[in-house]
């Protein structure tokens, strides 16, 4: 399945990021789960990549792609990349929204930027918008694609690229016999939405991704757990908010500021 695109998503006190976010292939054993990817420099969405004369040799890298290979090697995730506010050149990711950044999305750090309070306001909003979809939409977005379980990102693009025409190619034999084979039994699906009715993104269990320049979302938000927990420890509601956050990855963050 491709992930959703949600634009301009409402954060903190008018902040808003574009957002992409795919559901759990299936339920996790115990409660929801989210992972919440931040990008590095250069990944976007892969028709502006393609148009860029350097940033099209990454291609394969698009958020969709990416978002796409976490929901297949965490099925039981839910899975939201956040996109940067600015992309500077079309190609340096600038997380304003999270931290004060210059035009090379080097970051300015503080102690608060409140950038816990945008990550929970982004989590509903994005809630709240895949709610507001209607059934119909949500199943065409999400009709479910099976990959190999050994499928590479090299793989993946190649089937954004070139969508399997298989079913086309049986119909059409069909209709030139004259006669339809018999249609197999089949055992009854489950709800494909069965994630709607419960999805709260910001009361889930959260494991946060950094990439590259991604990291220095998270970098921010460790300064943000100290500020908490010494200037306001009476914000019970985000010291909850805090708690959910389980896990929490650096991936390649060499640069300035990750």
């Amino acid at each position: 399945m491709l992930p959703v695109r949600l634009r301009r998503v409402a954060g903190h006190e008018g902040r808003a990021n574009d957002a992409l976010f795919q559901p759990a292939a299936r339920a996790p054993p115990l409660k929801q789960h989210t992972l919440v990817f931040f990008g590095g420099d250069v990944q976007d969405y892969p028709e502006i990549m393609q148009a860029h004369r350097d940033n099209r040799n990454y291609v394969k890298w698009n958020l969709e792609n990416t978002v796409r290979m976490l929901g297949h090697n965490f099925p039981t995730k839910h899975i939201l990349a956040v996109r940067p506010s600015r992309i500077e050149y079309k190609s340096f990711s600038c997380y304003d929204n999270f931290v004060p950044s210059n035009n090379a999305g080097v970051p300015e750090h503080t102690p608060t930027h409140n950038a816990l309070h945008h990550l929970e306001r982004l989590l509903q909003g994005v809630s709240n918008r895949i709610k507001s979809f209607s059934s119909s939409e949500l199943i065409e977005a999400f009709t479910p694609v099976s990959l190999p379980e050994d499928i590479d990102i090299e793989d993946l693009h190649n089937s954004s690229i070139h969508p399997a025409e298989g079913s086309k190619a049986n119909g059409s034999e069909a209709e030139a016999s004259g006669s339809a084979p018999p249609a197999p039994h089949k055992p009854t699906e489950p709800d494909p939405l069965w994630w709607r009715d419960k999805l709260s993104l910001d009361e889930s269990q959260l494991t946060l991704v950094g990439f590259s320049k991604g990291c220095v979302v998270l970098n921010q938000l460790i300064y943000e757990f100290h500020y908490t927990k010494t200037l306001t420890p009476g914000d019970q509601h985000m010291m909850r908010f805090m708690e959910r956050i389980a896990d929490m990855y650096w991936l390649d963050g060499g640069h300035a500021g990750g």
